[in-house]
């Protein structure tokens, strides 16, 4: 079965809580039972995570610290594998400028996504806490105070045909 719809099956079978939430377990459990699997291509998905690990900080032997003067030093790890923008990786120790400065300008550009999803995440808590807030305060049955319900209700919602990418950009403007 393919993965979106091994996906619904497992959705509609795994384990419920009383407030009914999915336990992610048996969620995933039930995904492991019907989803398609070839052997070669997880393989190579697990080789690729243990490459890509290996570029993490932390994910090396420290052999020392790196301090730069007024900034907490941090763990020099000559074994961590730098990667350039061509998709070539060396040892943090024989790394040249060129793969330096590309680790420098991905952490910039997961900086800016990391920011970018912070503010929406607590925008959308921030919105959702207030409406919550004035639901319960009305009366309102607690199961109909849902995330969906507040966006729909408060006029966030806006119908978008998904096959259409350049229509949520233009929703920005």
């Amino acid at each position: 079965m393919r993965s979106d719809d091994a996906y619904r099956w497992a959705w509609e079978h795994a384990d419920r809580n009383p407030d009914g939430s999915v336990v992610e377990a048996s969620l995933v459990d039930h995904v492991a039972q019907v989803a398609d699997f070839d052997a070669d291509a997880a393989r190579r998905g697990l080789a690729q995570r243990i490459v890509a690990r290996r570029k993490r900080p932390g994910s090396t032997a420290a052999a020392g610290a790196v301090v730069f003067p007024g900034m907490e030093h941090y763990a020099y790890e000559p074994d961590r594998l730098i990667a350039d923008t061509d998709g070539n990786v060396v040892p943090n120790s024989q790394a040249r400028l060129k793969h330096k400065t590309a680790q420098a300008d991905r952490a910039a550009a997961d900086a800016e996504k990391a920011v970018a999803r912070l503010s929406r995440e607590q925008r959308e808590a921030s919105h959702f806490a207030a409406w919550a807030g004035e639901q319960y305060a009305a009366g309102r049955d607690p199961r109909d105070v849902t995330w969906d319900t507040c966006v729909r209700e408060t006029g966030l919602f806006k119908d978008i045909d998904p096959d259409q990418p350049e229509a949520i950009e233009d929703l920005d403007e």
